[in-house]
Parts: structure tokens; C-alpha cells; sequence
């Protein structure tokens, strides 16, 4: 485990990415409601937010950790630990419910049964690289504020 199973974290990126790329291509963007456009950027900003704390040499997509990387406990990661994961689940949502259907509010749950998948294995990862990320654990949420 301490490797990680790579055929496991490629199949979980691409259920991930082909969930996002297809709420995307199926938006009808010219009739999106004002309001889901401004919930996607907030969710577009949370991720943007993140990476600009996580630092770009410090993740990839996959996920291990990267060689050497650090852990990072500031900007939303004090709050909860995947800002990344609910910055696409809340951008997709957003575009999801501006335009809905039936066929894309199962892509968009699929997506976020692949991400609580991906984001479990990655905390057994992250668990055993980082020896305070018990810690951390215990004092912040997985997805969502003081709820998850």
C-alpha cells in the first residue's frame, strides 16, 4: 500500500475527468442561469485558492503524494482537507443544476462516489507519508466545513 495500486488512482482520475468533461460539454452555456455561473466560479476560485496554497510543484492529479512534497494546513486546507475534490464537486453542481437533467445528475453522482473513493485512498496514502495527518484529520472536515 505504501505505493499505492497505479491501474487503481489512473481509473479513478479518469472516471474523475470524464464526469467533468461531460457536465461540461453537455452545459448549455448561452442559457446558464446567472446564479450557476457565480456558484461555478466560487468553486472555480475554492480550487484555484488551493493550488495557490498547496504550491504547484506539491500535487498532480494523481493520488500519492509527490516525492517530496509537504503537508499544507493553510488557506482552506484549515478548514477541510480535499478543497480541490469540493471545488469540482461544487463547480459541477452548479453547472448540473443551471442545466438540469436526469442523464447528468448521475454523471455528477458517479463523479462524487469516485471522488469519496479517490479522496479515502489518497488519506490511507497521505496517512502513511505524514506522520501528523492523524492529527489533522481530527481537526478539520473531508469535503465541507464543519459538516464533512
Amino acid at each position: 500500500m505504501k505505493q499505492g495500486n497505479k491501474l487503481l488512482e489512473y481509473v479513478l482520475v479518469f472516471i474523475q475527468f470524464s464526469g467533468i468533461l461531460l457536465i461540461g460539454i453537455t452545459t448549455n452555456w448561452v442559457t446558464l442561469p446567472f446564479w450557476a455561473i457565480l456558484v461555478a466560479a466560487m468553486g472555480f476560485g475554492l480550487g484555484g485558492y488551493a493550488v495557490l496554497m498547496m504550491k504547484l510543484g506539491n500535487f498532480h492529479v494523481l493520488p500519492h503524494p509527490v516525492k517530496n512534497s509537504k503537508m499544507v494546513m493553510r488557506g482552506p486546507y484549515r478548514y477541510i482537507r480535499h478543497p480541490m475534490y469540493t471545488s469540482v464537486l461544487l463547480t459541477m453542481l452548479a453547472l448540473l443544476a443551471g442545466d438540469y437533467s436526469t442523464g447528468r445528475l448521475v454523471i455528477w453522482l458517479l463523479l462524487t462516489a469516485d471522488l469519496i473513493v479517490k479522496l479515502e485512498y489518497e488519506e490511507k496514502l497521505l496517512q502513511l507519508r505524514f506522520s501528523e495527518y492523524q492529527a489533522y484529520r481530527q481537526n478539520t472536515k473531508r469535503l465541507i466545513p464543519f459538516i464533512y
